[in-house]
């Protein structure tokens, strides 16, 4: 009777999962770590937002890969002038994703963005290219964005998807549209997830979806986005993409959930791609916190068979 036990023992959550993705349409994990994150970050059972000297002076050390990754996946670590660069995927391939890590632009890449990217490269064996770029406090965008146009310029030869994720999202968006205003070579895609559009989160929602947002704190964004504008206008396309050129722009893919302080400006700018003739594939997930397609859930797995069939080549 061991074996009845166990099923009703498993009956709650079974019962509970079926509930969740009846009623919130959404998959069981996700839900829970959505859970997890409203614990850890909203009831401050583990400190999360740090000090603009603090994020000083670890990006002043030389950042290292996550324990053991470099055990599961050969990563090659490269510099370019005084910024660390790190590839993934097989040497050969033409194919280049040149990706540009989240962190409110003050914070390096974590365990979610690799992991995310290894998981990529099974699905498609390209090439990774991941730049740690220089972070506000102690660097600006205009210097970062003069630094990465240049970077950029090396993979002209090659199949090039510009990509990116939050803060990396919005820099992505703003590189490809300096690159159009310059009249250079654009990337092939724009593969954004979760991108921060406005640096100043001046749309009036932002301030009702802070309250389904269980990750992201629109105070401390607004402090770090001013460390990284420095002197540069917050409607600068450089730190606002919203606000910069999308007519004859490559075309973009855009991933984002509903329970994220970034919904509203992604919102206005598929409204502005489809006004303005630019090809937009874009993806909301429902219940979604900011960044899921980096997280280990179900709703994840299928952005990355969605990208890996744009690298793929496959409309």
């Amino acid at each position: 009777m061991e074996w009845l036990a166990l099923v009703l023992s498993l009956l709650p959550l079974f019962c509970f999962a079926r509930f969740i993705r009846t009623k919130q349409e959404r998959s069981l994990s996700s839900f829970f770590a959505e859970q997890l994150l409203e614990l850890r970050i909203k009831q401050s059972l583990v400190p999360t937002h740090k000090s603009l000297e603090e994020l000083s002076e670890i990006n002043r050390r030389t950042y290292t890969l996550p324990p053991g990754l470099e055990q599961l996946w050969q990563i090659q670590e490269s510099m370019f002038e005084a910024m660390q660069v790190f590839t993934l995927g097989p040497k050969q391939s033409d194919t280049v994703l040149y990706f540009l890590h989240g962190g409110a632009y003050v914070e390096q890449p974590s365990l979610a963005h690799w992991v995310f990217l290894t998981r990529l490269l099974r699905l498609y064996p390209c090439r990774i290219v991941v730049p740690i770029y220089p972070k506000a406090p102690d660097h600006q965008v205009e210097e970062v964005f003069a630094l990465l146009v240049r970077h950029l310029q090396a993979f002209q030869k090659n199949r090039l998807l510009l990509a990116g994720d939050s803060a990396g999202g919005g820099l992505a968006l703003g590189l490809a549209q300096h690159l159009l205003v310059q009249q250079s070579p654009l990337p092939e895609q724009l593969l954004l997830f979760s991108p921060w559009l406005d640096i100043s989160l001046s749309n009036p929602s932002v301030s009702y979806l802070q309250a389904r947002d269980p990750m992201l704190n629109k105070e401390s964004l607004i402090e770090y986005g001013k460390a990284w504008r420095g002197a540069t206008p917050e409607r600068d396309p450089r730190v606002s993409p919203l606000f910069g050129p999308l007519a004859g722009l490559c075309p973009v893919t855009l991933f984002v959930g509903t329970h994220e302080l970034f919904l509203s400006d992604a919102r206005i700018l598929l409204s502005r791609a489809r006004k303005e003739g630019l090809s937009i594939e874009y993806h909301e997930g429902k219940r979604m916190n900011h960044d899921y397609p980096i997280f280990p859930i179900p709703e994840a797995k299928r952005v990355r068979m969605r990208v890996a069939a744009i690298l793929g080549g496959t409309p």
